[in-house]
Order: C-alpha cells, then structure tokens, then sequence
C-alpha cells in the first residue's frame, strides 16, 4: 500500500498541483522592484522543473540558509 502511495505522488497530475502559480500582470508594480514577483515566480518555476525533472520534492523547498538570512 505504502509503495502504491508513493507512485501516486509521482504522477503527473501530482506534480502539476506543486506548480508555481504565474501572478497576474496587476500583481507587479512596474517600478523595477529586485525581485520582481516574476522574477520570483521564475525562480520557483526552475526549481519546480528541476525537482519534477528528478522526481524529487524535497528540492522545492530550496536552500533554508538563505530564507533565514533575509
């Protein structure tokens, strides 16, 4: 049952959930913000890629060093 469960999060419909969602054109400024919300959306899409392109989730929590940081 346990590795049934395990396929199942791999599947495509899986992944898709775990997509960053792309913000809305009235969700940035325009006044050259760094980072943009785009630029952020775009970071997160490279990681989502990378993670699915490996199968492995745990690459979309990216670096908590630099969360903390900030």
């Amino acid at each position: 049952m346990m590795a049934e469960r395990e396929e199942d999060d791999d599947t495509e419909e899986a992944w898709m959930q775990l997509r960053p969602t792309e913000p809305l054109p009235s969700q940035c400024c325009g006044s050259g913000c760094s980072p943009c919300v785009f630029d952020l959306y775009h970071r997160d899409l490279a990681r989502w890629e990378a993670a699915r392109a490996s199968k492995d989730r745990s690459l979309l929590r990216g670096p908590e060093s630099q969360r903390d940081s900030r």
